[in-house]
């Protein structure tokens, strides 16, 4: 019957699946040596899909211990190949990667960590990562990957700093009010460290006004001036100037240009200067010969101009409420 059945399906895909099924089938019958042998051709089958694949190892595996010799032998009866890793692979090892990998938040899944680094930092847990990947997204095990090979490299603390980070910046950024969002960054003074800019313009590839805004406001805030009138600046556009201003009397420094030309100035890439910004990612501002006042004057009202028809646009349209945690797809 089972046999039938499978011949009857049109598609190869189909087929294999109702073999795995049929073989799982036959492992449970007194000959089991029948159900080995057809998980052993699924999986030496090219072009096996993943999630059939997995169901397959999974079978396999559970047979390898209750059987190892017999499995062993059907294994390598077409081949001289030994037993691939993932055989030997324990449930208790793969639960825990599997735990690891399904927390909710960076937060949740730097503490997990912590509590099984024992099991998560075992030479087989990139065996594991491979198994789940049969199944679980590339992307989210190959972010796992990259965060466990940190990990060993440069310690937990520092591996999980970024994605930590991240994550605070995407709540103050989902804050539903000004005057939330300014309690929030009052609360987390952190976020007006160096790394933030950065940070903040990788948490998107596409445009995001609310990204932009909050960019502007970060490096208004991180001026003499403070956070409050930084949020000030978003009404009120003399405070705007008055900060921008300011930001240029921070941030300019008189240095000699390469040639030794006198009165040329190089300016670090200006906090409100939103449009240089986009159009010079070297963040610095090249000697033009023209004259400096003039080309501070145009850069704040560029910024000035910019950072408002942001801020009232985002306002207008803010983003759609989410979840205050960054979920991961599963």
């Amino acid at each position: 019957m089972w046999e039938s059945a499978i011949a009857a399906l049109p598609e190869e895909s189909a087929r294999l699946a109702l073999t795995v099924a049929y073989a799982g089938y036959l492992l449970g019958r007194p000959d089991s040596g029948a159900g080995v042998e057809l998980l052993v051709k699924v999986l030496r089958t090219p072009g096996v899909s993943g999630p059939v694949e997995a169901d397959a190892r999974r079978l396999l595996r559970g047979q390898w211990r209750q059987l190892p010799n017999a499995v062993e032998e059907a294994w390598q009866s077409p081949s001289t190949l030994p037993v691939p890793d993932w055989m030997h692979l324990p449930d208790d090892h793969m639960n825990t990667v599997i735990n690891w990998i399904n927390t909710a938040t960076w937060a949740e899944s730097r503490g997990y960590f912590h509590e099984h680094s024992g099991t998560l930092l075992a030479g087989t847990t990139p065996t594991v990562l491979g198994e789940l990947s049969l199944t679980a997204s590339e992307n989210l095990i190959s972010q796992h990957r990259d965060l466990l090979d940190a990990v060993r490299e440069h310690g937990l603390d520092a591996a999980y700093r970024p994605l930590l980070a991240g994550e605070i910046l995407r709540e103050w950024i989902a804050a539903p009010s000004w005057d939330t969002s300014r309690a929030f960054l009052h609360d987390h003074p952190d976020l007006l460290n160096e790394e933030t800019p950065g940070l903040l313009a990788n948490l998107t590839k596409d445009p995001d006004p609310a990204i932009t805004v909050h960019q502007a406001l970060l490096a208004l805030a991180r001026t003499p001036s403070g956070v409050d009138k930084a949020y000030q600046s978003l009404d009120n556009a003399r405070s705007l100037q008055d900060m921008a201003s300011a930001a240029l009397s921070s941030f300019a420094v008189q240095q000699p240009t390469a040639r030794g030309q006198p009165g040329c100035y190089k300016t670090a890439a200006l906090p409100t200067e939103l449009h240089w910004r986009e159009t010079h990612p070297d963040r610095h501002m090249r000697c033009t010969g023209a004259p400096m006042n003039s080309i501070m004057e145009h850069r704040v009202l560029t910024a000035r101009r910019e950072l408002l028809n942001r801020a009232l646009i985002w306002k207008s349209h803010p983003p759609a409420p989410g979840p205050r945690r960054i979920r991961r797809s599963p």
